[in-house]
């Protein structure tokens, strides 16, 4: 399986959402600009303010809906072995530009 990166996604007021996408080929710089311009586009609850790549998935797997995206994202991945990669990895890279290839990861719940 490809590897994955989670990204955080800062809001106005303080809140901090998660995403997780493929590692492939895109630096780090276009996925947080693929991230900012998706949370712009949506509604996530506030004003979007800086979208950063995480270090490890570790910030991000207290989110919602963690395990169930990453679940999801092993069942999509294509092997490196497989004839299909290099054309499932190039329509990774365009869903992660054009905002489609982010999973969101849920809005943490309120205690009480």
């Amino acid at each position: 399986m490809e590897n994955v990166a989670a990204v955080a996604l800062r809001l106005a007021g303080g809140g901090t959402l998660y995403f997780l996408v493929y590692e492939i080929d895109l630096d780090a710089e276009t996925v947080e600009a693929a991230v900012m311009e998706a949370a712009q586009r949506n509604d996530f609850g506030g004003q979007p303010l800086e979208a950063k790549v995480c270090t490890n998935l570790q910030e991000a797997s207290r989110e919602p809906y963690f395990f169930e995206c990453l679940f999801e994202m092993t069942r999509d991945a294509v092997p490196p072995s497989s004839w299909r990669y290099g054309r499932w990895k190039r329509r990774v890279a365009r869903d992660i530009k054009e905002g489609h290839g982010l999973w969101f990861l849920g809005r943490p719940t309120q205690p009480g």
